[in-house]
C-alpha cells in the first residue's frame, strides 16, 4: 500500500514492501530481509500511481558469504530485468543500480533467490525515484 508524505517534517518511519511518496519524490526500502533460499521470494511489491516514475534499483546480498543469487524485477507480472549477483563479486556497488522508467498504475515486484544451492542468507533492496 502506497503513503504519501508531504512538507519538509516527512520523516522516515521505517522499511516495508510498499512504495512511499514524499512530494515528487518516492522510494520502498525493504529492509534486512533474511532467510532467503532457493525459493524466489518477494522483497518490495507496490503499484504506481497515475503518473511516470523515473528511479533506480539496488539489490545487495548482506551476509558475508559466496553464493549466488538471482535478482528479478517485474512490471505487472513480466520479468523486465534481472541480475545474477554473488557475494564473491565485490564490485557490486551503487555503481551497479539498475535504472527504471515505470509507467503510470504499473505493479513493481523485487524478488531474490538463491541459486546455489538450499542456503538462507539474507538480502536486502531499496527503490528511489521521482515521480512526473
Amino acid at each position: 500500500m502506497s503513503k504519501l508524505k508531504v512538507g519538509s517534517n516527512a520523516t522516515f518511519t521505517g522499511t516495508g514492501q510498499g512504495l512511499v511518496y514524499v512530494k515528487e519524490f518516492c522510494y520502498a526500502y525493504s529492509g534486512v530481509i533474511g532467510n532467503i533460499g532457493n525459493t524466489e521470494t518477494t522483497m518490495c511489491v507496490f503499484q504506481t500511481p497515475k503518473a511516470v516514475i523515473s528511479g533506480k534499483v539496488l539489490f545487495n546480498y548482506v551476509d558475508n558469504d559466496t553464493e549466488d543469487y538471482r535478482y528479478r524485477i517485474y512490471f505487472n507480472g513480466q520479468v523486465v530485468q534481472a541480475i545474477l549477483q554473488g557475494r564473491k563479486d565485490y564490485d557490486f556497488t551503487y555503481e551497479n543500480a539498475i535504472p527504471l522508467i515505470i509507467p503510470p498504475l504499473t505493479e513493481v515486484k523485487l524478488t531474490a533467490q538463491n541459486i546455489d544451492n538450499t542456503n538462507e542468507r539474507s538480502q536486502i533492496v531499496s527503490f528511489t525515484g521521482r515521480v512526473y
